[in-house]
């Protein structure tokens, strides 16, 4: 028997490298250039104000659940954002924004949309108000979160005639 017979080919191990090094190219890919934010918002009942455990926050555009504590507060992290294209392309957004979808046991499912998160840092709120069902009751609520001030202050100099 030969030394030479116990040789490693290099093949193998230089494919391996190569396909290391393709996977770790298509992870960074994929999560590069992405920004996330962070959300620490309050839920409560909208007649007593009285916070609400258990209510459930999802957040559909990344699959991100969330359940309220006691205090009816729930911190999600990592929340990835995106900008709203149409007004990015008008005046550049310094934030992105978010959906986000709360049901609590015996309320109303509340949807609020563009939920604004500044890139890296944590949003203190927003506070949800929650209202119980009752008959005749609409079946969900819906708000839409306005843009900032200074953007939209912003958008009003850079188009003023």
């Amino acid at each position: 028997m030969h030394l030479d017979q116990h040789k490693l080919h290099p093949l193998p191990a230089l494919l391996i490298a190569m396909g290391l090094t393709l996977l770790g190219l298509m992870l960074y890919a994929a999560f590069a250039g992405r920004e996330y934010g962070h959300i620490d918002a309050a839920v409560v009942d909208a007649y007593t104000m009285e916070p609400l455990a258990d209510a459930v926050l999802v957040f559909p555009d990344s699959g991100k659940q969330a359940v309220t504590d006691q205090a009816g507060r729930a911190q999600v992290f990592g929340l990835p954002i995106e900008r709203h294209r149409a007004q990015n392309r008008l005046l550049c957004q310094p934030y992105g924004e978010c959906t986000l979808l709360v049901y609590c046991e015996g309320y109303i499912p509340y949807a609020l949309f563009y939920v604004q998160l500044q890139p890296g840092r944590i949003r203190s709120g927003p506070t949800i108000f929650l209202f119980p069902q009752y008959e005749g009751a609409p079946e969900v609520i819906t708000i839409v979160e306005s843009p900032t001030e200074e953007w939209a202050r912003g958008l009003v100099e850079k188009y003023r005639p």
